[in-house]
Parts: C-alpha cells; structure tokens; sequence
C-alpha cells in the first residue's frame, strides 16, 4: 500500500474522537520523545488542541457552523499540515528530527473523505504517512461525560457524538491505509496514567526499546 511505501519513522500521529483523552495522549508522547531521544530536535503539529492559529479559526468557526461545509474543514487542515510538513519534512525525512501531530492524514479519511481522493490528494502534497499512529477509542457515554464534566460540547461535538458509533467504526476501519504501523487503546475503564503506560509500551515497541 501507499502507506507502506512512504512512512516515515519520525512522523508519528495521535488520533481519535473527542473525549477519547486525545491531548493528554499527545503530551505522554511529547514526553516521551524528549526524555528518549534528547538530543534530536521536536517539532509539534497540534491542530485545535494547542495551535493558536487553529484556536482562533475553531472560534470563527463555532459562530458560523451552518455555513462551514466539510471542503473547507478539509482546506483549513490541508493547509496546517502541509505548512507543518514543508518546515520539517526534509529533517524528518532524514531522520534528524521528529515531527508530532495532533491528528493527521486519519481524521481527514474519517471525517471529510468519503472516497479516500481527498487523503491521497494530502498523502501527494505531503508525501508524508506517519510512521506510527496511536488511536485512542472509547464509548460515546464516556467520551461525552469527559468532555461535559469540564465544559459544554460545541456544535461540531454534538453533530459527531450524534454519529459517534459509525465515525469510531470509520477511525479503526481506516486506520491500516494510512498509517504504517499502528496501536489502538481503548481508553473506556483506563485511568489517564494507565493510557500513559499503553502509549509508553507502545513507543517502546515502535523504537525496538
């Protein structure tokens, strides 16, 4: 497959729907990068989560959903991946630094790409598969009584948990074409220093530790 042709080691992606304990994932792997390979440079690709550019268009968003359409979502994401490549690709590539993303090529298949044209089309722009992907799962009565004991869902959230089941069937179906090697936890019962544990022995796995 594609993605086995143009993996790359350093690229490595955290994905999966909200409530699934997403962030808190990625900073395990920020973590862990840092303190297993300290002298090799970390560059962060982090989408809504972290990026201040991405909070502000998240913000425009929200007040116009109804206008937003899933072409533009898809241009919005293209183009802070495609950015984020075009920085750090060519050290990446070579394996001098890494590069970790807050959602990448995944989300992109699950949510805006029906046939898949739009993720190849992004795959071509990049020429950039993760390495790894780690997924994180879980049901939707958990993934919303995580996000609801902090704040309220945003619009987007609502319309997804609506669809929870069939986009989190979508995630796990995907997840082998876009991706080179791949881990999946289920975070339902874990606690976030059990699903830190997972990530760690999976990290450990993927880098023959």
């Amino acid at each position: 497959k594609m993605s086995r042709l143009r993996a790359r080691k350093n690229l490595i992606a955290k994905d999966g729907l909200d409530g699934t304990g997403k962030s808190s994932g990625l900073r395990v792997v920020e973590e862990y990068l840092k303190e297993n390979f300290p002298d090799t440079k970390l560059n962060l690709a982090e989408g809504w989560s972290f990026n201040a550019f991405c909070a502000d268009v998240r913000a425009v968003m929200m007040k116009h959903k109804n206008e937003v359409s899933h072409n533009v979502l898809y241009n919005l994401f293209r183009a802070i991946w495609t950015d984020a490549w075009e920085k750090h690709g060519y050290m990446v590539g070579l394996g001098k630094e890494f590069l970790l993303t807050d959602r990448w090529l995944l989300s992109t298949g699950v949510y805006q790409d029906i046939d898949d044209s739009k993720t190849s089309n992004l795959i071509s722009a990049t020429n950039a598969v993760p390495g790894l992907t780690i997924l994180l799962t879980a049901s939707a009565d958990v993934a919303r009584a995580r996000i609801e004991a902090t704040r309220k869902l945003d619009n987007f959230e609502k319309e997804y948990f609506q669809a929870h089941p069939k986009l989190q069937d979508r995630f796990i179906k995907k997840l082998p074409d876009f991706t080179g090697e791949s881990v999946i936890i289920d975070t339902d019962t874990l606690t976030q220093e059990e699903v830190a544990v997972k990530i760690k022995l999976a990290l450990d796995k993927y880098f023959g530790k």
